[in-house]
């Protein structure tokens, strides 16, 4: 548990390195569409793109990434749950819909319930109670969307069975979205794994996902749920009362999530060196590394070196030098190192010894 705590923590704090796909490793595919302008794509290329943000997005690009990252798992879990509404059990459709209508009438003192629940290929009927005779026995049959099933109840049938069938389709979209979404999260969460394609990926890939979803939700609206009020009140008549399913809800959801990936990839640039031709290190060929060298150059920038990467290591000759460790005081007023030893032997007192340091040294002997 504590060394899962410390990766995550990494994670938030310094990004997770993970290798580029295959084809942003070749050369040839860096040069055309990565590190140079496109003919094709113009003001929309992978270099132009990479150097939309700011340096606030800049310095906090691990802790942003994270938490895009999680927003983006949190929606695909959401839209996985819309897909419950394929199922062809009645079970479950009374469970997980796209949208729930309540008719209640009123006949000679009784009081009559029906219930149609929309799924994306079933619709369920329901009538309460049971045993009067004004809940025919077609209401109790589970129907799929059909020509046939929609016969006897009007256009507005046909029109909810279409949104059914498209809004799931168009979530399935959404949710194929999030997997280059989710692994660009994960890519440009430190500088070294940061490519203008990866970053144009994302931005694309969030606004593909976003449409899909929305496009989903107003299908769905516009088409079943803004006619089925009507629909329902002239062929039954009492009073009506219509819902969002627990599908919808979810869809909802994930379409207000989705926005915020967009954010987050617009708003960290990738590193100068991959997009600004005035940079001393521009186009160089030191920036295609492989994740050991990575993760090494890291770990000597930050003065540590992490467990977590003890994978990671290059190969190293052994040491020749000895080591010898020992404790000692630093002098900010004369910028000299006095070992505690010396002090003790020659009884100074700690109050002369004007603002210090205690520290541990090592010394390398040849």
């Amino acid at each position: 548990m504590v060394d899962l705590y410390a990766f995550v923590l990494r994670w938030y704090e310094e990004g997770l390195y993970t290798v580029p796909p295959p084809c942003l490793l070749s050369k040839t595919f860096r040069d055309t569409f990565s590190d140079n302008d496109s003919k094709y794509l113009g003001p929309i290329s992978c270099r132009k793109v990479g150097k939309w943000g700011n340096s606030w997005g800049s310095m906090n690009r691990s802790k942003i990434m994270f938490a895009a990252f999680w927003v983006s798992f949190m929606g695909a879990v959401l839209l996985s749950i819309t897909f419950a509404a394929l199922s062809n059990q009645a079970s479950d459709i009374r469970v997980a819909n796209w949208l729930t209508a309540a008719i209640k009438m009123e006949n000679n003192s009784t009081v009559i319930k029906r219930h149609v629940y929309a799924g994306s290929i079933l619709a369920v009927f329901d009538c309460e109670p049971k045993d009067n005779p004004d809940c025919p026995s077609s209401w109790e049959a589970d129907r799929y969307w059909t020509v046939d099933a929609c016969k006897e109840h009007g256009s507005y049938c046909d029109n909810c069975a279409q949104a059914a069938t498209s809004t799931v389709t168009l979530a399935f979209f959404g949710l194929l979205s999030m997997v280059p979404q989710m692994l660009v999260d994960l890519q440009r969460s430190t500088e070294a794994g940061d490519l203008n394609c990866q970053k144009w990926v994302g931005l694309y890939a969030a606004i593909f996902g976003t449409l899909s979803t929305l496009v989903s939700l107003l299908q769905c609206y516009s088409q079943c749920y803004a006619n089925l009020y009507s629909g329902l009140k002239n062929e039954f008549g009492g009073s009506i009362s219509l819902s969002l399913g627990p599908a919808y809800i979810c869809l909802i959801v994930a379409t207000i999530l989705k926005p915020f990936d967009l954010w987050a990839h617009w708003i960290v640039p990738v590193p100068l060196y991959h997009w600004d031709p005035d940079h001393p290190e521009y186009f160089d060929e030191n920036h295609r590394r492989t994740a050991a060298e990575v993760r090494k150059d890291e770990q000597h920038s930050l003065g540590k070196v992490s467990t977590l990467d003890a994978d990671l290591e290059l190969s190293k000759p052994a040491p020749t030098t000895e080591q010898r460790t020992w404790s000692g005081l630093f002098d900010c007023s004369t910028s000299r190192i006095i070992p505690v030893s010396l002090i003790a032997e020659n009884n100074a007192p700690s109050n002369k010894i004007e603002d210090v340091h205690a520290m541990q040294l090592t010394d390398i002997v040849e």
